[in-house]
């Protein structure tokens, strides 16, 4: 009896190996469907209400996010007063209106992208939100492979090269899957085109002032970093990294509009230049004299022009700077950068021209991320950046004025800078100080849509929970 007990005991404890014939043991073919926020939410899986401490896994990650993750309620946010406004408004020229939760232009951010397992579940999907998959991928080929023991064998390179989890572990990988709502890309992939422009700007939408790492750190976690991004440069990191993402995800959408103004020919419909990547204060401001003590801190451009790239770019340019004679991929995407503003900030652009440059940059941004991404932001380098994003004296800004971005960049890079230095520089009073002054001058007098778009974080760069 013991012999064939014994038999029985290590077939059972097999089953739940890798074996030639388990899906974990060969590669599988990936689908792109989706199962939905819903089969995450088990007690026993992701929706305890309250976290397992001690485990890689808090088994409450869907319980944070349905409770207290604003992207859980997207869709829904598509019902309101302002979504309905917005709607009846981009109806006027086209003589019907589509409502926001039926928009495609909408949902293309707004609910977890595309299609689910079976119809019966694309409703309730859509209902989602931003959910898990948006996010982690479709879970069409891996939902029920991460269930089993021997998922945790696998590299998260393997987990997503072979079954399409999206491994967010990489920052560069995370910062893409935020910039591709909060910044924009092109139609692609067979998904439509994700991006907010001036049309839905005019509207009412609030205009997209997307910071990875500022977002990041406001975002509620339902996860624990581990490996690098545990170590004490992650914010420094991310804000590095997430400067280079987002100016190569708007580079890509700038190229994609210069090149379909450029192929509709002289007498075929076309949006260009594309006004909300140029900085809004250009053409909306008061026409009357600055206030005493006010002066126009924004970019150089001809008079009656309006100033290009004002929110993506100036501290990349910075970046850059900081890295001549050692770095020459930074030097290469800079001058890139330079020919791009120069042919962007006239009066009217040439798309051929500007789809050209624009795509050179985004290639260099991308050859330099390469770099930036396995780079370790100690403390010499991140003070470095610290005391130059200082040297940019407070400026004393209009609301929502010429000159508010790069100083709302600047701010924004000095909390996480902050962050990544010792005890002695957090708590430095001449640097708190300086902060809450930086911040004084973005917030007052409030300024509601640029407040709601969650680009100015709190002093210490603390989440809000």
């Amino acid at each position: 009896m013991i012999l064939p007990l014994l038999v029985i005991l290590a077939c059972v404890a097999g089953a739940t190996r890798v074996s030639a014939a388990d899906p974990l043991a060969r590669p599988i073919a990936l689908t792109q469907a989706n199962w939905g926020a819903g089969r995450c939410s088990s007690t026993a899986c992701h929706g305890s209400p309250t976290p397992v401490y001690g485990s890689r896994i808090f088994r409450n990650e869907h319980t944070v996010w349905a409770s207290r993750d604003r992207h859980a309620g997207a869709f829904q946010t598509l019902y309101s007063d302002l979504s309905r406004s917005i709607a009846k408004k981009l109806g006027q020229g086209a003589g019907r209106t589509i409502p926001a939760h039926q928009d495609g232009r909408c949902l293309a951010c707004h609910s977890t992208p595309g299609p689910a397992v079976n119809p019966e579940l694309a409703a309730t999907i859509r209902q989602d939100g931003v959910g898990c998959e948006s996010c982690h991928g479709s879970s069409g080929s891996w939902l029920a492979l991460h269930t089993t023991y021997d998922w945790d064998l696998l590299t998260p390179r393997d987990k997503e090269e072979r079954f399409g989890k999206v491994r967010l572990d990489d920052l560069t990988v995370r910062a893409e899957r935020c910039a591709a709502c909060h910044v924009g890309v092109p139609a692609r992939d067979g998904r439509p085109a994700r991006e907010v422009d001036h049309d839905l700007i005019a509207a009412g939408h609030p205009r997209l002032n997307f910071e990875f790492s500022s977002f990041l750190a406001n975002l509620p976690a339902h996860w624990m970093e581990t490996g690098r991004n545990a170590a004490s440069d992650f914010p420094a990191r991310a804000w590095a990294v997430g400067q280079l993402v987002s100016g190569r995800t708007a580079l890509e959408l700038l190229e994609s509009r210069a090149k379909e103004a450029a192929g509709a020919g002289p007498n075929g419909p076309s949006r260009w230049p594309e006004f909300s990547e140029y900085d809004c204060a250009s053409c909306h401001q008061d026409l009357r004299a600055r206030p005493s003590g006010t002066r126009n801190v924004g970019p150089a451009s001809i008079p009656g022009v309006p100033a290009w790239g004002t929110w993506y770019f100036p501290l990349v340019s910075k970046l850059a700077d900081l890295s001549r004679g050692e770095e020459p991929l930074a030097m290469t995407a800079d001058a890139c950068l330079d020919r791009l503003r120069a042919s962007m900030n006239v009066p009217l652009p040439d798309s051929h021209r500007v789809a050209g440059e624009a795509g050179q940059a985004a290639q260099a941004l991308e050859r330099w991320l390469t770099t930036v991404r396995q780079e370790s932001f100690d403390p010499p380098k991140s003070e470095s950046l610290l005391r130059n994003l200082r040297a940019n004296e407070i400026q004393r800004v209009e609301p929502a004025g010429p000159g508010w971005d790069l100083e709302a960049q600047v701010y924004l890079g000095l909390v996480p800078l902050r962050q990544s230095l010792g005890q002695a520089w957090q708590n430095d009073p001449g640097l708190l100080n300086e902060l809450r002054d930086r911040r004084k001058q973005l917030m007052a007098p409030y300024v509601p849509d640029r407040a709601a778009s969650g680009a100015v974080s709190p002093v210490d760069g603390s989440p809000h929970r």
